[in-house]
């Protein structure tokens, strides 16, 4: 049984999907999920750091076929994963710099 704010049994029970980690999330409860698996987390590692007294900087990495200078290349992974049309590669490195923007956090991209 799940209580609040838990993410959905998908998370804790198997394998990211693919075309989940890729995509704006497209509900309420993905959007809980995705705060509390990566959002929240960095947002307490930064008030820990700044209550020692340290600066916090994220460094965000991409995966290697979002920044692939072969179109052709980025088609076969897209292809072999199964991604859909609506799967952003570049979406994760979106998100996670917009948050760093809005927690006023330093980041590495």
């Amino acid at each position: 049984m799940k209580g609040p704010g838990q993410p959905p049994s998908r998370w804790r029970d198997g394998p990211l999907d693919d075309q989940v980690s890729f995509a704006e999330p497209q509900d309420e409860k993905w959007q809980r999920a995705w705060w509390q698996v990566t959002e929240r987390p960095h947002t307490e590692l930064k008030k820990t750091a700044e209550s020692a007294g340290s600066e916090f900087l994220l460094a965000i990495f991409s995966i290697e076929f979002s920044a692939h200078p072969e179109k052709a290349a980025v088609g076969r992974f897209r292809q072999k994963r199964g991604f859909s049309p609506r799967v952003d590669l570049h979406y994760p490195d979106r998100r996670l710099s917009d948050f760093g923007q809005r927690e006023n956090i330093q980041m590495i991209i």
